[in-house]
């Protein structure tokens, strides 16, 4: 995919699955926050796109493991594969340590959903699992903010 193709679909950002995706993972954090989504990688480009009922952009299974295109009506916009993400995100542990803010950012749904706080070890045995996977590259920690920036910040550095 090169840089043009990319940007159609970010400036679509969101995409129409073949078959409803029942379970799964839901995003804890940011403006995705409580809704699900799919990572499409072509060549060495990669996007992740919202998962809605309609959407112009339609994601169809191809022959081959994880192979599949991206259709814009009747064109082909793109070929690659669907990547799986270990938590959150392919490759990463990407978690949210407080799904709770006491802010109300526009893009943002987390003070709306009041999720929970993970503790030092959930969040530990969470990385340990990715860990156990044997695809884990990265560790990434966000947070909401529970009570104030500084007890937030307090958490997570302990962690």
């Amino acid at each position: 995919m090169d840089l043009e193709t990319k940007a159609l679909l970010l400036s679509f950002g969101t995409v129409q699955l073949p078959v409803p995706k029942v379970g799964g993972r839901v995003s804890t954090a940011g403006p995705g926050a409580g809704g699900q989504s799919v990572f499409f990688q072509s060549g060495e480009r990669m996007v992740r796109l919202s998962v809605v009922q309609h959407s112009p952009l339609r994601l169809e299974p191809r022959e081959g493991e994880d192979a599949c295109a991206i259709m814009l009506g009747d064109r082909e916009v793109a070929q690659g594969r669907q990547v799986q993400p270990l938590l959150h995100c392919p490759e990463q542990a990407y978690i949210t340590v407080s799904e709770r803010c006491i802010y109300d950012c526009k893009f943002c749904a987390v003070p709306k959903m009041r999720g929970i706080v993970k503790s030092r070890q959930t969040v530990r045995q969470m990385v340990e699992a990715a860990k156990d996977m044997g695809r884990l590259r990265a560790i990434s920690l966000t947070s909401g903010v529970e009570t104030s920036p500084q007890s937030e910040g307090a958490r997570v550095a302990e962690i």
